[in-house]
């Protein structure tokens, strides 16, 4: 169980790739369905947009996020068992801070994670825990997210903490000292973060956010991004056709890899 991956692929959706003991699987053409074993819903506040990732493409980003308009799941146990957040992230030139993905209290003074692909200026991709008492982060040295589609994937492994930028390693922080995640009132919000958390630029989209109890390893998070990046092109199919989610047929072309 904590090595496999399996995805779900229906008429409506694809979930993307679910490592170990998956939590949540969310943004997967609904604003607001988990699509992972244990079914918690999310619940929207005010209005999100939901867009194709790229003309004709099956695979939906949400965007248009707001300090009125959020996702959100209430205080759920599983949350406290996180060891990686992976997602699709889209921002713009203009992209300022934001916290697209945060778990949390309203003040920031228990423990929490969060996940950005925009950390400041520079655009930088950014994955932070804090324990209670102590913070780490870990901040991407160099890639600058703006005007991109990336992958990013934040993984809790032993004593690091890991952020991949599409499918590679970017930065490893040593977290030794970190106690766990305790608490007993955060939530998981997308798109507003705690007091001071209110995303600046409303015009990111994410799409096939994933949680997980289990960290994959650096090859499984390579194979993610590796699959799932032809999803995020023009016209990329991603869906069962028809009207039965039963598979009578698989074409693949090597040339194009879809």
């Amino acid at each position: 169980r904590t090595k496999a991956m399996v995805a779900y692929t229906t008429t409506s959706y694809t979930t993307g790739w679910m490592n170990g003991d998956i939590k949540l699987a969310a943004l997967a053409n609904s604003a607001t369905a988990d699509r992972s074993v244990n079914n918690k819903q999310l619940t929207q506040y005010g209005t999100i947009t939901a867009a194709p990732v790229a003309t004709g493409a099956d695979v939906v980003a949400y965007s248009g996020f707001s300090s009125s308009n959020y996702l959100e799941q209430p205080y759920n146990t599983d949350m406290a068992s996180t060891k990686a957040v992976m997602g699709w992230f889209k921002t713009d030139a203009n992209a300022a801070f934001n916290v697209p993905v945060f778990w949390g209290n309203g003040t920031e003074t228990g423990s929490y994670f969060l996940l950005t692909p925009v950390s400041g200026s520079t655009g930088r991709p950014l994955f932070r825990i804090f324990d209670g008492t102590g913070t780490w982060s870990a901040t991407s040295p160099s890639f600058d997210a703006k005007s991109r589609t990336v992958f990013l994937a934040g993984v809790i492994n032993g004593n690091n903490l890991d952020l991949y930028v599409n499918g590679e390693l970017d930065i490893t922080t040593n977290i030794t000292s970190f106690a766990g995640f305790t608490g007993s009132d955060q939530v998981l919000r997308i798109g507003k973060g705690a007091v001071s958390g209110v995303p600046v630029d409303p015009d990111w989209g994410l799409s096939l956010l994933r949680i997980s109890a289990t960290a994959p390893t650096a090859d499984q998070i390579r194979k993610i991004y590796n699959d799932e990046k032809v999803l995020f092109q023009p016209n990329a199919k991603a869906t069962l056709t028809g009207s039965s989610d039963a598979v009578t047929a698989l074409a693949h072309d090597p040339d194009t890899e879809l």
